[in-house]
């Protein structure tokens, strides 16, 4: 019964939807990617790469806060944070600056933000469901099988995207940007 309260003190409210890509003037492109560098950074996010050249940047992974966590904010949705608490999942952003396709204005640019999720796959660690001491079981190695085919120990999977925290990065950097859109 407690925990609903604390849960939803983490999940943000959402603002009206911007389009995602946004177009944007090719003179706003320095700003905006120095608001994109500075936004992940203010959010809590290590920025991995940033190249000024081809318009992108991206983060390092970030762990998904658990309903335990409301304090950290990064889960806009108790759904996402019910999910986070049962799995471990992480998130990677990419900011792009992308001039717009062939035939459209040639003075706009793109302006994307994905957040992807992924999920941690341990395909060596299996449910045993025999009843005896543990429920779980670990194999050594990865089967000779698995490994042709790719598998291997640990790995993270791709599995949807936080289309509310990406609504609330690119409000951020437009804002920071001082474009006064959002």
């Amino acid at each position: 019964m407690f925990l609903l309260p604390l849960c939803l003190i983490g999940c943000a409210a959402l603002g009206p939807a911007v389009p995602n890509p946004m177009p944007v003037d090719a003179r706003e492109y320095e700003p905006l990617f120095d608001a994109s560098v500075e936004v992940l950074r203010d959010k809590g996010f290590s920025v991995d790469r940033q190249d000024f050249r081809f318009g992108t940047v991206t983060s390092r992974p970030d762990g998904s806060p658990t309903l335990f966590e409301p304090w950290r904010g990064d889960n806009r949705t108790v759904a996402l944070a019910g999910w986070s608490t049962l799995s471990d999942l992480r998130r990677v952003v990419t900011v792009t600056l992308e001039p717009r396709p062939e035939g459209m204005e040639r003075s706009l640019y793109d302006l994307s933000v994905v957040v992807e999720l992924q999920r941690e796959q341990s395909p060596l660690r299996r449910l045993d469901g025999n009843g005896t001491k543990g429920q779980f079981r670990s194999l050594s190695e990865v089967p000779e099988e698995w490994a042709r085919r790719g598998v291997t120990a640990r790995s993270w999977e791709t599995v949807g995207r936080d289309e509310a925290m990406e609504q609330d990065l690119l409000r951020a950097i437009v804002e920071r940007a001082g474009m006064g859109r959002g």
